[in-house]
C-alpha cells in the first residue's frame, strides 16, 4: 500500500480545498473540505501521480508565453488539463468532498448522535521545537509533492513523527474528535475512531432546517470503506 503524507499543493484558482469550517467565504469563494484514504492502493496512487504529472505538463504548456497554442491546440490542452485534475482529485473514489455548509451539518448530526465529541487538544508541534527549520519542511513538502525521493534529516524526521502523532491522537474522545472535522489541517480519522463513530451512526439525518440530508448514506459508506484504508486524512 502507498501511504501519502500530504497531497500536492492545490493549483491556483481551484477551490476544491478550504481552510477552516467556521470561516466565511471570501469574494464568493466557498471554503470546502476534502477527505482522502490515508493509505492508497498502489494502483490508485500510481494513477493519481500520473494525473498530477499530466496536469503540470499541460498547465506549463497553457501558461507558456513563448509558445502560444493555436485555438484548436488550446482547446485540446484545456480538456486534458481538466481531465487530469478530475482524475487526480477524485482518486478513483478514495476522496470525498463536502462543502463548508455540508461539513457543518455533518458535525451537528455527528455530535448529536455521539459519533463525534469535543475534546481539548494541544497546539501543533513546530519544526523549530525539533531542531528543524520551516524552510527545510517546505522543501521536503515540495519534493514529496513532485514524487521525488525524500531523505529528511534526523531533526525533520523527528518533527514529522511528532506531527503525525498529533494529527492521529484521539485525546480521549473515544469517537471522532470534533476538531478533526472543524479544520482541514491533515488530521487523521483513524480506523478505530471511524469504527466507534459508525457504531452510533443513524441511517438517516436531517440538516438544521429539518430537511433530509441526501448525501448522508453516501458519507457513511465512505467512512466505512475508509476503515480498510488506514483511515481518512482531512484536507
Amino acid at each position: 500500500m502507498a501511504v501519502e503524507r500530504s497531497p500536492p499543493s492545490q493549483p491556483v484558482g481551484d477551490q476544491d480545498a478550504g481552510s477552516v469550517a467556521t470561516q466565511p467565504s471570501h469574494k464568493g469563494v466557498v471554503l470546502t473540505f476534502d477527505f482522502e484514504w490515508a493509505e492508497l492502493p498502489d494502483d490508485i496512487a500510481r494513477r493519481k501521480h500520473q494525473a498530477w504529472q499530466e496536469w503540470e505538463a499541460t498547465d506549463q504548456r497553457l501558461q507558456d508565453p513563448t509558445h502560444l497554442p493555436t485555438p484548436d491546440e488550446q482547446a485540446e490542452l484545456e480538456q486534458r488539463h481538466r481531465a487530469a485534475w478530475k482524475q487526480y482529485w477524485h482518486a478513483d473514489g478514495a476522496r470525498y468532498h463536502l462543502s463548508n455548509r455540508q461539513m457543518s451539518d455533518a458535525i451537528t448530526v455527528m455530535e448529536h448522535t455521539g459519533m463525534a465529541r469535543r475534546v481539548p487538544s494541544p497546539p501543533f508541534p513546530t519544526p523549530a521545537e525539533h531542531g528543524a527549520s520551516s524552510q527545510e519542511y517546505d522543501d521536503w513538502l515540495d519534493a514529496s509533492d513532485r514524487g521525488d525521493p525524500t531523505h529528511p534529516s534526523a531533526e525533520l524526521a523527528g518533527y514529522l513523527d511528532a506531527l503525525d502523532r498529533h494529527q492521529r491522537a484521539n485525546y480521549d474522545a473515544h469517537v471522532i474528535p470534533v476538531h478533526k472535522l472543524w479544520t482541514n489541517d491533515g488530521w487523521l480519522l483513524t480506523p478505530d475512531e471511524l469504527a466507534a463513530a459508525l457504531h452510533h451512526a443513524p441511517t438517516t439525518a436531517v440538516d438544521r432546517r429539518q430537511r433530509p440530508i441526501p448525501w448522508w448514506a453516501q458519507w457513511l459508506d465512505y467512512l466505512e470503506t475508509a476503515q480498510g484504508h488506514g483511515g481518512v486524512r482531512v484536507h
